[in-house]
């Protein structure tokens, strides 16, 4: 790929990577950093990262500062516009749910270029140069009307570099359910893989199961009693990004954020466990356009309506082969690509 030329500048991303705010954030404004070093740009990070978010930064190789002050205050802030001024950034990325408008507003005055990663219109006012949002339904909200680049919808999304190398060899799947992939994402506070573990092993116990926790998972021996019996199982923590497990598995059972992106992107059919109602509403729009099988808020189905539909899940081919059609139908080979060139634009 040709690269522009822009070397010996940065993008600075403000973003936080902590058992609280989960990796989402931090794995996307990755996967952007990483299309933006194709593309002759480098990136610093800075932000509040624990322990997982640190490992994943430090594997990335991307140069990153912590702040101590809390996300979205003036000392934040202020933090953030000095860390801008003293590494002589050309642009900006903002991906935190916490950062308000008059945030916003005192990044763009920095005089650098913003990009905002947005999932919900959260926003009265967006003072940036452009707004990110890869969600199904982005078309659909009211952003306001302004001078803004909106970059709306899947063809945008944010996927790993890795990710993107393996779907250009995506080749399918067994069309029977012989490998299932279990990654709730970073923070599980509800302990739903041990919950979907157990239902699986009432299902089907010849499986082959690869199950993902973060670092901060505390429910590990509860986990680890209930693999027993498995055909073949194993739990791995932290990894840095999911696509091998992605190009093993047949099926993905995953929570409501990231994860069910990056399955529906490499086109491996995922059930969704939402752990909240943010989540919740997003993910039946992400049913509603055939790209997963909705499994609901985690406690709010009856265990065997639950297990009865996964059962459906794992016996129906066709229903299988829908969402994987769907996902690589929907979502194109480079959206993190397009992403990064059109910021690419707005900075020349």
């Amino acid at each position: 790929m040709a690269r522009e030329n822009h070397q010996h500048q940065a993008i600075c991303f403000r973003c936080d990577g902590t058992a609280q705010t989960g990796l989402g954030h931090l794995s996307r404004c990755l996967a952007l950093a990483e299309a933006f070093k194709e593309r002759g740009l480098d990136s610093r990070f800075f932000g509040k990262f624990g322990a997982g978010g640190t490992e994943m930064l430090a594997r990335a190789g991307v140069q990153f500062d912590c702040g101590a002050a809390p996300t979205g205050g003036a000392e934040d802030l202020n933090d953030t516009l000095r860390y801008i001024k003293n590494c002589t950034v050309r642009g900006v990325v903002l991906d935190s749910y916490l950062a308000d408008e008059a945030y916003l507003e005192a990044l763009s005055r920095s005089g650098r270029p913003v990009l905002v990663i947005d999932d919900f219109n959260r926003l009265h006012r967006y003072a940036c140069a452009a707004v990110l949002n890869f969600t199904v339904a982005a078309r659909q909200l009211n952003y306001p009307v302004g001078n803004q680049l909106y970059l709306l919808g899947p063809e945008y999304l944010l996927v790993r570099q890795k990710l993107r190398r393996q779907r250009r060899r995506f080749a399918g799947h067994n069309d029977d359910v012989r490998r299932v992939l279990v990654a709730m994402g970073g923070v599980d506070s509800h302990d739903s893989t041990s919950y979907l573990v157990k239902l699986l092993s009432y299902l089907a116990r010849n499986l082959s199961l690869h199950v993902i926790v973060g670092r901060d998972y505390t429910y590990q021996s509860r986990l680890r009693s209930l693999l027993n019996g498995f055909r073949q199982a194993s739990v791995a923590t932290q990894l840095t990004d999911l696509a091998d497990e992605f190009a093993w598995a047949d099926l993905c059972f995953c929570g409501g954020g990231l994860t069910k992106y990056e399955s529906a992107y490499m086109g491996i059919p995922a059930a969704v466990m939402s752990q909240n109602s943010e989540q919740a509403k997003e993910t039946i729009q992400f049913a509603d356009k055939g790209l997963a099988f909705n499994l609901g808020i985690h406690g709010e189905c009856a265990e065997d309506v639950l297990a009865e539909r996964i059962s459906l899940l794992l016996r129906d081919r066709s229903l299988r082969k829908s969402l994987s059609e769907a996902g690589l139908t929907v979502f194109p080979e480079d959206p993190t690509g397009t992403a990064a060139a059109a910021f690419g634009r707005i900075l020349q």
